[in-house]
């Protein structure tokens, strides 16, 4: 396991989920979101990885925030290989 940003709560391992809390409304999943990719800054994550980490449902919730983040406070989208799978597709990264 490999702890992220010392953080002793949120840790990441092959097939293992990010320990995050506080995931109820939709602004805690945006706030998840955005820890959860803050904390992987600056590598790129695509949207499936943060869904399987967070156990979120795949598809419109995280593509909704990700798009919503995008564009401010160094947060980018681009098309690159994901940081968690190695798969080139459509990603979110903090500069």
């Amino acid at each position: 396991m490999i702890p992220i940003r010392d953080d002793p709560r949120c840790f990441i391992s092959a097939g293992k989920t990010l320990n995050l809390n506080g995931m109820g409304d939709q602004k805690s999943i945006l706030d998840s979101v955005r820890r959860l990719i803050e904390q992987l800054a600056p590598t790129p994550v695509c949207e499936a990885c943060i869904a399987e980490r967070l156990k979120l449902a795949p598809g419109k919730p995280v593509e909704r925030h990700t798009h919503e983040l995008a564009g401010i406070d160094g947060f980018e989208r681009d098309r690159d290989a994901c940081a968690l799978c190695g798969q080139t597709k459509s990603v979110i990264r903090k500069h």
